[in-house]
């Protein structure tokens, strides 16, 4: 019996050390992204999804393209005008939302994800995810490969998701 565990360990037991650390980064490929872009900016990192990518957030029948670093400022920009308006107009949130004072210092909080999509009126657009992994990175893993919107309380304080309509200048929730 002591043999039939030693050898079960001995050629077992180093697969063991192989298995990813967080399986989900391993995923289907359809949900992953290995060419997501990398920009930094002062306080948070972005990542920019390639064109293709549809993860687990954007039907299939959805055009997606990357974003350019140009086409990235203007998302800020239009993040930084538009956050407070964009909760307050939301039937779904307008009641209870309080504008964020020092939107800007919030904002930096905040690492994103962006992926480039044509609406269906064929409209360039932007998908942006906000997501506050400095205070769960167990719930972020993989955060430059896969893109999803989580749900619950600790979603619900830490993360944002937006659209911004790049050809009419206009930021909403989905």
């Amino acid at each position: 019996m002591r043999i039939k565990i030693r050898i079960f360990i001995l050629f077992f037991g180093p697969l063991s050390c192989f298995q990813p650390t967080f399986p989900q980064c391993n995923a289907d490929s359809s949900v992953t992204a290995d060419t997501s872009y990398l920009i930094r900016y002062k306080g948070y990192v972005g990542y920019i999804f390639p064109g293709g990518y549809h993860g687990d957030i954007v039907d299939y029948s959805i055009k997606t393209f990357r974003l350019t670093i140009d086409q990235v400022n203007r998302v800020e920009k239009i993040l930084l005008q538009q956050y407070n308006e964009a909760f307050k107009n939301d039937s779904r949130v307008s009641r209870t939302y309080q504008p964020v004072d020092h939107l800007s210092a919030y904002l930096k909080e905040f690492d994103r994800q962006y992926l480039g999509f044509f609406n269906l009126q064929g409209e360039r657009s932007a998908l942006v995810l906000l997501s506050r992994r400095k205070e769960g990175k167990q719930y972020f893993n993989c955060f430059d490969r896969v893109m999803s919107v989580g749900e619950g309380d600790f979603y619900a304080k830490n993360q944002r998701f937006f659209i911004v309509n790049l050809d009419r200048k206009t930021l909403s929730l989905p």
